[in-house]
């Protein structure tokens, strides 16, 4: 299995515990899914496309914590980092 779909399936667990802030996981999820599952089946997973996956769920992982955590400012910086990884992963899906 590529680090990408194992990023992947954390990143689903993840988003499935997160009960109490879920609707923000749910707003990047999909998108996320998507494209490593592309990226995967067009054969372009890569370093890259593992290291996007994999700092994917850290930083949502860190975002649910200062969430819960009450922290406002954190959380956005959090939430845009995330979304960075996210075009990180489309960028090497176009390439």
């Amino acid at each position: 299995m590529s680090a990408d779909l194992k990023y992947l399936a954390f990143t689903a667990i993840l988003t499935a515990s997160l009960w109490i802030p879920y609707i923000n996981a749910v707003e990047t999820f999909a998108p996320f899914a998507a494209l490593v599952i592309a990226v995967h089946l067009a054969g372009k997973a890569n370093a890259m496309t593992a290291f996007w996956a994999m700092a994917f769920f850290w930083l949502r992982l860190a975002h649910a914590i200062v969430y819960l955590s009450g922290i406002p400012y954190l959380r956005t910086v959090l939430f845009t980092l995330g979304y960075l990884a996210v075009v990180g992963i489309f960028w090497e899906f176009i390439k």
